[in-house]
């Protein structure tokens, strides 16, 4: 422990101030000033540093409704503390009041709809002429394909071609059954005898000759009769006169209608739309209705309140911390919150936002933070005062000093400490580190039981006195 300052210039002055206060220069009055200043001695603890600070609550969203128009109020669907859906129709002007633009704009609404579906019905009319070409060029295909096949039977089923397959059968045949007549001669011996299994094989390659000859004699044979040769011929001819009719109605619709003209017709639509969302007030989100400014019958101006509505699904509070502070937080860090209007009651909370960008106030920097209030009840109105508690930083057995007796000297912290054999306490430079309310941790400058002034501000006096305000 170390003093920091020179006290020779200090004692002599004390001294003499004390001498010719008391009327003698004795050592007696410098020990009684000495023994009037509080102090206490430093030991160890636990210290829990909090951030304190206070702020507005506000709801989730929140909104002021007002008219767009004048004239007078039809119908008023809410009333205070009604809850709302969103889009719900919350109030409604007389519309007999209102000018004759806005009267209109229901004839031009309709007659604006209406140019839209001829628009649109054109572009559906393109999507069906697009399926009907899709399906006649199937049709078609299909239908060619069947009278392709009945020509080529026709072409390929000549008498002599029917002779010649003919014989081919009964060549096959003829040579099954001699295949089959010489296996006879073998089949009981062993399974796996060679020539078994080679007069088997013989057998085998017979039959699927026979086989195929059967089926070319088949095919030849079944020549198509002449009426659905006919038949198949026209099917062909109507579906390809169904395909160039079905391309035909493609091509004279497929451009439609061009998308600035239809663009054009659902804006007039918007535009006739929108005047007449005018004349009525509906809810912007789910929530409650706050306050009212109107009565059915009312006159109301354009711009003037209708009604407050709120969203209390969840509540905030705003605060402004420190650069200093800022810091020592993270989102979803738990928060104690307690309210002035509603006394012995405390919240638990959370930080939800953490702002990146100060502003400068007198001097110092502070940053926006958000607070969620968890399980708020109605107790908790919006625009209330909370004070809000956030535990940072936690130490423990470690050496604390009363923040009442810490002071500034010369842009360092100072406690005075009173010393066994000098006649007023001493100044000391003190490194803190975790602060709470009422103490602070130290880090250097003071050992466990140290006495140090907890009003030293006399003592302060007189240092600025001798040091000449340094």
């Amino acid at each position: 422990m170390k003093p920091v300052f020179k006290w020779i210039s200090l004692i002599i002055v004390l001294s003499l101030a004390l001498a010719s206060l008391a009327g003698c220069a004795s050592s007696t009055a410098t020990d009684t000033a000495s023994s009037s200043m509080p102090t206490e001695a430093i030991k160890k603890g636990d210290l829990t540093a909090h951030i304190i600070t206070t702020g507005s609550v506000r709801a989730n969203r929140a909104q002021t409704l007002t008219w767009s128009l004048s004239g007078q109020v039809g119908t008023l669907n809410v009333k205070m503390l009604d809850t709302v859906a969103v889009n719900d129709v919350l109030a409604e002007m007389d519309r007999t009041s209102l000018p004759q633009s806005v009267i209109l704009a229901q004839a031009d609404l309709w007659q604006a709809q209406q140019a839209l579906a001829d628009l649109q019905h054109v572009e559906t009319k393109i999507a069906q002429a697009h399926l009907d070409l899709v399906t006649a060029q199937q049709d078609y295909d299909k239908a060619l394909k069947r009278a392709t096949n009945l020509s080529h039977i026709t072409q390929t089923g000549s008498q002599a071609n029917i002779d010649i397959a003919r014989a081919d059968y009964t060549s096959a045949e003829e040579a099954l059954k001699a295949a089959e007549d010489m296996f006879k001669m073998v089949e009981n011996e062993p399974a796996n005898s060679s020539t078994r299994i080679m007069f088997q094989a013989e057998v085998s390659r017979a039959r699927q000759r026979r086989d195929q000859t059967l089926y070319n004699l088949n095919y030849l044979t079944n020549k198509p009769a002449q009426a659905d040769i006919d038949k198949a011929q026209v099917e062909l001819e109507m579906a390809q006169a169904k395909l160039t009719a079905a391309e035909r109605t493609y091509a004279n619709i497929k451009d439609g209608t061009p998308a600035g003209e239809i663009a054009a017709a659902q804006a007039r639509v918007d535009a006739a739309q929108a005047t007449l969302n005018q004349t009525v007030l509906k809810a912007p989100f789910a929530g409650i209705i706050t306050y009212l400014n109107v009565q059915a019958g009312d006159q109301v101006q354009a711009g003037s309140m209708a009604m407050q509505m709120e969203d209390r699904s969840r509540l905030f509070v705003d605060v402004n911390l420190s650069e200093i502070d800022v810091n020592d937080l993270k989102t979803g860090q738990k928060v104690n919150l307690t309210f002035d209007a509603i006394p012995g009651k405390e919240y638990e909370g959370q930080v939800l936002q953490i702002g990146i960008t100060g502003s400068r106030e007198q001097g110092s920097v502070t940053y926006p933070v958000v607070v969620e209030i968890l399980k708020a009840d109605d107790s908790i109105k919006t625009g209330m005062t909370a004070t809000v508690r956030i535990q940072t930083r936690e130490v423990k057995d470690v050496l604390l000093v009363p923040n009442k007796a810490v002071r500034v000297l010369n842009s360092q912290r100072v406690v005075f400490v009173k010393t066994a054999g000098m006649p007023l306490p001493q100044p000391v430079a003190v490194t803190l580190g975790v602060s709470s309310g009422s103490m602070s941790q130290v880090l250097s400058g003071l050992n466990e039981g140290d006495l140090v002034v907890t009003n030293p501000d006399n003592l302060m006096q007189m240092q600025m006195s001798v040091s000449g305000g340094e």
